[in-house]
């Protein structure tokens, strides 16, 4: 006996028999598409455990198993419309689902303290330029100026929420990359890849110079040299190591930054085996 998924429903077979039918309901076609096109098969029914035979990968045809004993959709009072309707619900359903994911939150935030750090900036300078100006010339502060020392203020407030709600997140997703970078790095890694599943698959020689695709780019140009860093270089086993030996820092903190990826995005706890061995390579390289 087999197992056969339709877009419509699951049947048990036994050679030309047809030993049992479950058709799905209406009201649930759309979840159970979607289900389909995530792979999700045990949230399609309790009875797949993968996908079922002669089931086509990215399709909803349904496959070839079964074909001469599985009864049309018809037969359920399904047509080739409501397919496509939930096809259409079961895309939206996914793409919020992706707009509410752990990496949308991530790009978003770190794109978020991007602007505020240039806007923190601005408003220091800002500050800074009318506060000499009126202590030079012996005038107390407007409630203009102080009005824009609040805003200030409250800035920096809010940056230090979205920090905090950021470690949180990132914390949460991609632990062993955490505690090799700390959550900072991370979360930059992860928005510049727009991605863990991205990051996860990029090879160490792209990780290692994201944050520096400028002088990448220059550097294709002819413009300038091969950068040997992006990211990763606010890491101390990098910046504090000799700058002679610093490529080679970049190049191992990169490598182990790859596996620790692939460890957060397919499962598995690395512990601080990563931690120890770029320990013990940076202790090396300092000898050099």
């Amino acid at each position: 006996m087999e197992t056969v998924l339709r877009w419509y429903g699951v049947f048990v077979v036994d050679g030309d028999d047809l030993v049992e039918e479950h058709p799905f309901q209406a009201d649930e076609l759309a979840g159970k598409v979607a289900h389909m096109l995530k792979g999700e098969w045990s949230e399609v029914d309790g009875r797949l455990s993968g996908p079922p035979e002669g089931w086509v990968e990215g399709g909803l045809s349904g496959g070839t198993a079964g074909d001469s004993v599985v009864p049309g959709p018809a037969n359920y009072g399904f047509t080739e419309t409501d397919l496509s309707d939930a096809i259409a619900a079961a895309g939206e359903a996914i793409a919020r689902e992706e707009l509410r994911s752990d990496d949308q939150a991530i790009i978003r935030i770190v794109d978020a303290l991007e602007d505020i750090q240039r806007a923190v900036v601005l408003l220091e300078t800002r500050v800074s330029d009318w506060t000499k100006v009126d202590g030079f010339a012996g005038i107390e502060d407007p409630p203009s100026l102080e009005a824009l020392k609040r805003s200030l203020k409250e800035i920096e407030t809010a940056k230090a929420a979205l920090e905090s709600e950021l470690e949180t997140i990132v914390e949460g997703c991609a632990p062993n990359t955490v505690r090799l970078l700390g959550a900072s790095i991370t979360a930059s890694l992860i928005a510049r890849a727009r991605g863990l599943d991205r990051l996860a698959r990029f090879p160490a020689g792209t990780i290692q110079i994201l944050g520096a695709e400028k002088a990448f780019f220059r550097h294709l140009k002819g413009g300038g040299k091969m950068p040997k860093h992006g990211f990763i270089y606010q890491h101390p086993w990098v910046h504090r190591t000799p700058r002679r030996s610093r490529g080679k820092a970049a190049r191992a903190l990169a490598a182990k930054t790859a596996i620790a990826a692939r460890a957060d995005h397919y499962g598995g706890d690395l512990g601080d085996q990563l931690v120890t061995a770029m320990e013990d390579r940076i202790s090396k390289l300092m000898k050099e």
